[in-house]
């Protein structure tokens, strides 16, 4: 008579979930690379900020010449450099549209949450979101502005136009007309972290750059001259010095009746001032509350 042999069944050894693991810096950086590059609205607003910028620097150059306002406009410094400012000004509006959409899409389809839940300690995400957005802009920015500068010089060269790529105006002209925008784009995109809605966020940074510093400057030279203590430290107000040539920071620094001056580097620290101090509220609201 045999008798049968059980053997007990072997329970494969379960190891507790791993809850203590965290993605570092460099794979957070990696994924929100990543994200950035698979919004459609990327594409479409980088093109377009290009465009608009080589574009407006190009007719305005070709009015230039047309005009032979050569001798008029040499008062503000040399030719090539003046039509990037009205660059500038036109293409920080896609630009704007980047920076707040980057953050603000992801609170409007609800992956933020994954995001978060990936990264516990949440800052990180925003830093990185930041970092994506400044490296890109400042790289599309910079070779837009430089292939707009030589396509300037080379249509107003005939009018006696030309850059010396050696004369530290240009070149701090050329630099800063990249941070500058650089640095509104991020404005925008700390307002989109900390009001966490599109259409808010885009209101709010169009309204405030496009109308209300324009309004403030033209009520503080004609009505409330008082208000010239104010504007000078207003984010597009000051970071746009950056982007001015010598005569022109002088010609601004000279209109103040109460002598508030900032030079070129001092209005650019303010502007960096204002994002400073909105990424540092988005964060602590990051912090403290729920997406």
């Amino acid at each position: 008579m045999s008798t049968a042999t059980t053997t007990p069944a072997t329970t494969p050894s379960q190891q507790p979930a791993r809850s203590d693991l965290r993605l570092s810096p460099l794979h957070v950086l990696r994924s929100e690379w990543l994200k950035f590059w698979t919004v459609r609205s990327t594409y479409w607003t980088l093109a377009l900020t290009a465009a608009v910028f080589v574009g407006l620097v190009v007719a305005v150059s070709f009015g230039m010449r047309a005009l032979s306002a050569q001798q008029q406009v040499n008062e503000a410094g040399p030719l090539p450099l003046i039509p990037l400012s009205a660059g500038a000004q036109l293409a920080m509006i896609p630009l704007a549209v980047l920076g707040v959409l980057t953050v603000t899409s992801e609170y409007s389809t609800g992956m933020i949450r994954a995001s978060l839940t990936a990264v516990p300690t949440r800052l990180p995400v925003l830093w990185a979101k930041a970092a994506v957005v400044a490296v890109v802009t400042l790289v599309l920015t910079l070779v837009t502005v430089l292939l707009s500068a030589i396509l300037a010089s080379a249509i107003l060269h005939s009018t006696g136009g030309s850059l010396d790529a050696g004369d530290p105006q240009v070149q701090r002209i050329v630099l800063g007309t990249a941070l500058y925008l650089t640095t509104t784009t991020l404005f925008a995109f700390s307002l989109g972290a900390l009001l966490r809605h599109s259409a808010a966020a885009l209101g709010v940074v169009l309204t405030l750059l496009l109308v209300i510093e324009n309004v403030l400057n033209v009520l503080a030279q004609v009505v409330w001259k008082w208000l010239q203590h104010v504007t000078p430290f207003l984010p597009a107000s000051a970071g746009s010095r950056l982007t001015m040539t010598e005569r022109q920071l002088t010609a601004t620094n000279d209109a103040n009746l109460y002598h508030v001056h900032l030079s070129a580097w001092q209005g650019y620290a303010v502007l960096v001032a204002w994002v400073v101090v909105i990424l540092a509220f988005a964060a602590i609201r990051l912090r403290a509350r729920d997406a």
